[in-house]
């Protein structure tokens, strides 16, 4: 803690000569000294929506050694008043409020943003810091750094919808089953999704739950219940709902739904085995 002190105090020591240096140009020395004196108490960290998808801006001399330090301070002192170099942060040429933003994030600087390939989409909360489209994720991490730094969740996909070119719905191929709860917003039919999502917007924004498969089945193309192909066999039990004789399967559970609703089980085999043709 004490060596940090001192190693302030040097880098604040060093600044006031300098601005003695520069007195004349655009501010005092004894106003440009307060302003470092609050940035030197307060720890102001200055971010700015210009360096997004740039970690460490203030890092300017060329050197890449991931520290804001001397080396820096001296390039800023030999571009002064020249436009568009490096450590002109602000576009306005190299002047006292460059020195004055490089001196606040003066050490080690802040770690990269997580905005690439290998994290999640950008248009849902992905449970990770940041997401796989770099300028949609600069842009929200700008506005939102908790995006990158933490979690990218709800809020931050919320302002990806907004400021990025994600898709208005999540109707379409890659989603799950329209004809069954899913467990992620929209499915995979897209126009029984649409359809869908028109009555009971929740099924897109937030979750293809039971009750989106309900207006699924009564909307869409939906395999109408659980007789036919694909289902188990009719004469024994089969531990789903339903079995692959459709007229026996039908036969059975309009006598006793809770074959087709929740279970064909021993009982639902044994009807079977009076009504259908069972070996």
């Amino acid at each position: 803690m004490r060596d940090e002190s001192r190693r302030e105090v040097r880098v604040l020591t060093v600044a006031i000569a300098v601005l003695k240096h520069l007195e004349g140009h655009e501010v005092t020395a004894m106003r440009m000294t307060r302003g470092l004196a609050t940035l030197a108490l307060t720890g102001l960290c200055y971010t700015d929506a210009t360096f997004a998808g740039t970690s460490c801006p203030w890092d300017c001399s060329g050197d890449n050694d991931g520290t804001v330090g001397i080396v820096d301070f001296l390039a800023l002192l030999g571009e002064w008043d020249q436009l568009d170099t490096p450590c002109d942060f602000d576009g306005g040429g190299v002047g006292i409020v460059d020195f004055l933003k490089l001196l606040a994030n003066w050490g080690p600087c802040p770690a990269p943003t997580q905005c690439g390939a290998g994290t999640g989409t950008c248009c849902v909360a992905n449970g990770t810091p940041g997401c796989e489209d770099v300028a949609c994720c600069d842009v929200v991490c700008a506005l939102d750094p908790y995006c990158c730094d933490e979690d990218w969740d709800g809020l931050c996909a919320d302002n990806a919808l907004t400021l990025c070119s994600c898709p208005k719905d999540n109707c379409g191929p890659g989603h799950g089953s329209c004809c069954v709860a899913n467990g992620t917003p929209g499915c995979e039919d897209e126009a029984c999704c649409d359809s869908v999502c028109a009555l009971d917007p929740y099924c897109c924004d937030e979750d293809w739950d039971g009750l989106c498969a309900d207006n699924a089945l009564t909307l869409c193309s939906c395999p109408k219940g659980p007789c036919g192909s694909g289902h188990g066999n009719c004469c024994g039990a089969n531990g789903t709902p339903g079995c692959e004789d459709v007229t026996c399967c039908e036969s059975v559970c309009a006598i006793d739904p809770f074959c087709c609703d929740v279970e064909w089980d021993g009982l639902c085999a044994d009807q079977a085995q009076g009504l259908c043709d069972c070996p």
